[in-house]
């Protein structure tokens, strides 16, 4: 199937109880108000499938968004836009994904709160994600140096996050009954 618009994968970033998910799924509805075929792959929900053998080191959390990226690849060689969440703490391994969807195709959005433990919403959805913050500080991040969308998840509120990153990608993804070049599908069957 052919989509109306150009596949993008677009990749949230950040540590454990930054609003990655949350941002996301609003993201992800946005679009899909807009006509465009989404599809959302959230490290969170992969626990009890692809990522099950894996646990919460940074070396685990590495190997589970180098799985993530090659799912998405294949999702985005298929038309879709493609929306992840993971914590991919390595940025080498941001990129590696980044070059095999090529750099055009990829939009890096890192999400951070300045201090994850000052609210009890954040202390609860780390109790959630069975994380405390000595897990937190086991976790070896790089940050993204320019990622393409950069918030302060405590600072802002979800709603206008999801507004600016909509403004961002809809115009990287909006290109009308056009057929997208990324497409594998290139030719006509007569």
């Amino acid at each position: 199937m052919l989509y109306s618009q150009k596949p993008i994968l677009i990749w949230f970033t950040g540590l454990p109880g930054s609003g990655k998910s949350a941002i996301a799924k609003g993201l992800e509805f946005k679009l899909a108000q807009l006509g465009f075929s989404t599809y959302l792959l959230d490290e969170n929900k992969l626990e009890n499938g692809l990522n099950s053998d894996l646990g919460k080191s940074t070396p685990e959390y590495i190997e589970s968004s180098r799985r993530i990226g090659e799912v998405a690849v294949l999702m985005i060689q298929s038309g879709l836009i493609v929306i992840v969440c993971a914590v991919s703490p390595s940025k080498k391994q941001r990129e590696e994904v980044m070059k095999k969807v090529g750099q055009l195709n990829f939009v890096e959005v890192y999400l951070d709160r300045t201090n994850p433990f000052n609210t009890v919403e954040a202390v609860n959805e780390l109790d959630y994600k069975d994380l405390s913050q000595s897990d937190l500080e086991v976790i070896v991040f790089e940050e993204p140096a320019q990622p393409d969308f950069h918030a302060q998840t405590m600072d802002e509120d979800h709603g206008a996050i999801i507004q600016k990153l909509v403004d961002l990608v809809f115009p990287k993804v909006n290109i009308g009954n056009q057929v997208s070049s990324f497409s594998p599908y290139t030719f006509l069957i007569v």
